[in-house]
């Protein structure tokens, strides 16, 4: 069943399970954590939930972008009315694989790229932009919102281990600012890699497409602490 009247719940399975789950995204925008966002879904649901997550409001913006989505540019990814150049807007781009292809070496080489101190360097990198708008702007919590729009591009060259380190990392700097980070992962929820993640985030968004015949978009939460899964709602409402 798919909800749209705002409720997370079917109302006769548990009255307390709703307000559980409002008052977990309450305390989430206040105090910052992490999220997870799965599913083998396309780029423009994806596009849609970046959007939502970064809000409409006043908020100030970094999206870490995988060069290994070229078809996805920065305006894709933000809110209507929100441009890459916005004085509380940064984009972060993964390079790697750029900078792979710029570097003719024979095919049989190994390989002389340091995938952990390069996955460091785009890391560090979000964390500066990070202190550069606390520094303009003197960030107050839900103040921010960071995207990640794809685990999947570090994962194709760097062990998985190493991407959780990254995640680890960048999920606590993040709370740090009382923000929240938002991770893409395009696998099933239901996969060994989303589990994987999902243990070191907070909660979980799963993405589907629509079953209805509007094929709208739903989402649906996964918060293990609490024991929660939500019914299917409108990703777009």
């Amino acid at each position: 069943m798919t909800r749209t009247d705002g409720d997370f719940f079917r109302g006769g399975d548990d009255p307390n399970r709703n307000e559980q789950l409002k008052n977990f995204l309450r305390d989430l925008k206040t105090s910052g954590g992490s999220i997870l966002v799965t599913g083998k879904i396309s780029n423009s649901i994806a596009q849609k939930q970046m959007q939502k997550a970064f809000g409409a409001d006043d908020r100030k913006r970094i999206l870490g972008l995988s060069s290994t989505v070229p078809e996805e540019s920065p305006t894709d990814c933000l809110p209507d009315g929100t441009t890459p150049t916005d004085p509380g807007v940064r984009v972060v781009v993964d390079r790697r694989d750029s900078l792979r292809s710029a570097t003719s070496v024979p095919d049989d080489a190994p390989s002389p790229t340091n995938h952990y101190l390069e996955l460091m360097q785009y890391r560090h990198a979000i964390e500066d932009e990070i202190s550069g708008l606390d520094d303009r702007f003197d960030l107050v919590p839900g103040d921010l919102r960071v995207v990640i729009n794809s685990l999947d591009g570090l994962l194709d060259d760097t062990d998985r281990t190493t991407v959780r380190g990254f995640v680890r990392g960048i999920s606590r700097f993040v709370r740090d600012a009382d923000g929240i980070t938002y991770f893409h992962l395009r696998h099933p929820d239901s996969s060994d890699i989303a589990q994987f993640f999902g243990e070191i985030v907070d909660a979980r968004i799963e993405l589907r497409y629509g079953t209805h015949e509007e094929l709208r978009p739903e989402e649906r939460w996964h918060v293990p602490h609490l024991d929660l899964t939500s019914d299917w709602t409108r990703l777009l409402r």
